[in-house]
């Protein structure tokens, strides 16, 4: 078949605003490309631009007030609990502060023109937006405008580029801003030069704009008494800007640094920085590629012809695009590469793109799922360098959670609750429901699955094996025994302990979100100490005493959990270690299927009435009005694939791209952005294609009737191999393995074998 797919996002008219806009981003730093004619406008992210101070929200005194919690849930004292939370645990101030905007580049043409045919595309090979534009200018013969932008990491700097063609000249005027704190400076010749530092925080910031013209004239102006000062353009042929920013998080000498970097750039020159930055961004990008075989039908339109948008409402409208799914996954790639590239801190629940001063949620590092979903297809599709910042960033969280842990629960290890920051805030803040301490165990297991597709030991001892030992010693110090007469009794329990973010049905007929024992808890746990038994297996290899000791002690707490249980009352599996009365049977979080995935203690052939349990919680959500976001049905997408049931999991992706899918491709939480999320979508579609059930990796385990003929390259499987993959109507054509680094062999299962 051939293999085409369409690699851009491309609109036939100028953004109207930031969420209409197409991002560029280096990992550090980005922009919203909104390629305006007269007015283009640009909001300007760099990465560490966070209000707040380092432990603002927290606490030394919680110890005493999760004692008097403790025996209130195991005595069935449901009614005092959130307020001794919220009095004797969550700080005076609940938020810290939000990730900001930097500013705001502005460029004005001062002749006001009028466009006759317009393109503006995102090329997701080069990691390039262009803008082209026709029309009549002051000469009276018709002309033609062209712009690009991208953000260089070899450079550090975004780049743009203005040309225009025939008698046309290009009078631009070059502005940036920020709504507050901070003030813009011309200290050289064509540079502009914003300072400042965030409003109730310590981050110092700078970014800086550095025009090269070609043709005509250019001065610094004022356009009146204090106004900041603009450049001004008159009469170029083509222009040039380079822009970089900086903070004092991780640059002492920030202002400096940004002048270096335009400076460098420039002298390089634009075309030269311009092939550099497609050469490092392609190395990355062209490493996978899907797509699918259209369903030819009469009516069908060339989706060729289709504007993004187009297609997106087209597919609203009941209509067949399949490569918009593959688009999706391609899309979210370049997203990832473009806010999460290693020394850079990991990509938040606006993945590094943030038009306002104080962002919805604050655009932090929500652990409770956002964060980790954020990372899930990370590694199959071929960017695990893009999970190193979660690795980094978690080095900090660590020092930070050893505090917390002992601060509030006399325990060892580290510990991260629902919701951090920039400074790594462990404590628990903001509402009752962020005092959840499974943060950290939870993304443990993503340093366990770098290693499992990489088999890199030297991560594995070095960085990975310490961060995760250290939360499991947090959990086997929180973990408590179930006292007599309780459900439960005798295993070994989490306490506090709450399924987020739900609530259920107290005896008395009250709700309440706190109890003991929440099934999500024994499943991050047993997840967690199980990849620990087999790091210490695998690094034991050269060491046969290699933490013996502590093996043993997993060994016998993993005795002692609680099992995943089946309810009685719905024969799905049961949220809570009682069989309570859920308050919202169709609330949006699926938290006590984390075993089925992200990990893999549920499987179809293991664990049967499991999984038949796990689709009956799924069927049982779903018809109880579903409050579904575009991050859940990403997850509920994973899900439907771990059972095998592909039209399910195609359903999922249809009602986020039907429901919640922003003219840019964005997906929507509760009105506002969370683009991190949207890495459901490429995981769910990797689970359709290929599953690893601990031992054997399966190939097309859930694919829909509707892809049933497509192609994959460079799909990454555990156990260090990478695949090319044709199948024609269910079936595999062709298969070819890369052997990069095969450090354990695994079947591979084709569809029809066992």
């Amino acid at each position: 078949m051939k293999k085409t797919t369409q690699k851009n996002l491309w609109f036939r008219r100028p953004a109207e605003g930031w969420i209409e806009g197409l991002p560029i981003g280096n990992g550090r730093m980005g922009a919203m490309v909104e390629g305006g004619i007269n007015r283009d406008h640009m909001y300007l992210n760099e990465e560490s631009v966070w209000a707040g101070y380092p432990g603002e929200s927290t606490r030394t005194d919680g110890a005493q007030a999760m004692k008097k919690i403790r025996e209130c849930l195991f005595a069935g004292d449901y009614e005092p609990v959130e307020e001794l939370v919220m009095t004797g645990i969550m700080p005076k101030k609940r938020w810290f502060g939000s990730y900001q905007v930097l500013g705001e580049l502005e460029i004005r043409s001062l002749k006001t023109l009028e466009y006759i045919e317009y393109e503006r595309n995102l090329d997701l090979d080069t990691g390039t937006v262009e803008v082209r534009y026709t029309g009549t200018g002051e000469q009276g013969t018709e002309a033609q405008w062209e712009k690009e932008y991208f953000a260089s990491s070899p450079r550090q700097v975004i780049g743009i580029h203005y040309t225009c063609s025939g008698q046309e000249t290009l009078d631009l005027e070059i502005g940036l801003s920020r709504e507050e704190g901070a003030k813009v400076t011309s200290p050289k010749e064509g540079c502009l030069l914003l300072s400042g530092q965030c409003k109730d925080g310590i981050v110092r910031f700078a970014g800086m704009v550095k025009a090269v013209f070609h043709g005509g004239t250019m001065k610094v102006f004022q356009v009146r008494q204090k106004a900041p000062p603009v450049l001004r353009i008159h009469g170029a042929r083509s222009v040039e800007l380079y822009v970089s920013a900086r903070t004092d998080y991780n640059c002492a000498s920030y202002e400096a640094q940004c002048e270096k970097d335009v400076e460098a750039a420039a002298a390089l020159g634009y075309e030269a920085v311009k092939q550099e930055h497609i050469r490092e961004y392609s190395g990355y990008y062209s490493r996978f590629d899907i797509g699918f075989e259209e369903q030819e039908s009469q009516d069908q339109e060339n989706v060729k012809n289709l504007t993004t948008y187009q297609r997106l409402k087209r597919l609203r409208n009941g209509g067949k695009d399949e490569n918009f799914y593959a688009l999706m996954v391609n899309y979210h790639r370049y997203i990832l590469l473009s806010s999460s590239r290693p020394g850079c801190l990991p990509s938040n629940l606006q993945g590094l793109w943030n038009h306002q001063i104080f962002a919805p949620w604050e655009s932090d590092y929500h652990a409770n799922i956002n964060l980790e979903m954020n990372y899930w297809p990370v590694e199959g599709y071929h960017l695990g360098e893009c999970h190193q910042p979660l690795f980094d960033w978690l080095q900090k969280v660590k020092e930070s959670g050893e505090k917390t842990a002992r601060d509030y629960y006399g325990a060892r290890g580290w510990v991260l609750h629902h919701a951090s920051n920039l400074f790594a805030h462990t404590a628990p803040c903001a509402v009752p429901a962020g005092l959840w301490p499974m943060g950290g165990a939870w993304l443990a297991r993503h340093l366990y699955e770098h290693y499992l597709y990489t088999g890199d030991r030297d991560f594995l001892r070095e960085q990975a094996y310490p961060l995760m030992k250290g939360a499991a010693v947090f959990i086997l110090d929180f973990l408590t025994p179930a006292p007599e007469g309780v459900d439960g009794a005798g295993y070994l329990v989490t306490n506090p302990s709450h399924s987020p973010e739900n609530r259920f049905y107290t005896k008395s007929g009250k709700t309440t979100t706190f109890t003991y024992g929440a099934t999500m808890d024994f499943e991050i746990i047993r997840d967690l100490f199980l990849s620990c038994l087999d790091t210490i297996a695998c690094l034991g290899q050269e060491d046969e005493g290699f933490e013996k000791e502590f093996a043993g002690r997993l060994a016998a707490a993993l005795k002692r959990l609680p099992p995943v249980c089946i309810s009685p009352r719905t024969e799905g599996i049961q949220e809570w270690i009682g069989d309570y009365k859920e308050a919202d049977p169709g609330h949006r979080h699926i938290s006590h299927l984390y075993g089925l995935y992200p990990a893999r203690l549920i499987t179809r052939e293991k664990t049967p009435n499991l999984a038949q349990a796990a689709q009956e919680t799924l069927e049982r959500k779903l018809s109880n009005n579903y409050d579904g976001q575009g991050w859940s049905y990403g997850w509920i997408g994973c899900l439907w694939a771990r059972l095998g049931e592909g039209e399910r999991a195609y359903e999922a992706l249809s009602k986020i791209v039907k429901n919640h899918a922003q003219h840019n491709l964005f997906l929507e939480a509760h009105g506002n952005p969370q683009v991190g999320d949207a890495q459901g979508i490429p995981a769910a579609v990797l689970e359709m294609l290929v599953q690893f059930d601990g031992e054997k990796n399966i190939l097309l385990p859930a694919l829909p009737r509707q892809w049933q003929t497509g192609w994959v390259r460079g799909l990454r499987l555990i156990g260090g191999l990478v695949i090319d993959m044709d199948w024609e109507k269910g079936k595999i054509k062709s298969l070819t393995l890369h052997r990069e680094k095969e450090y354990r062999k695994y079947p591979l299962i084709k569809p029809g074998e066992g």
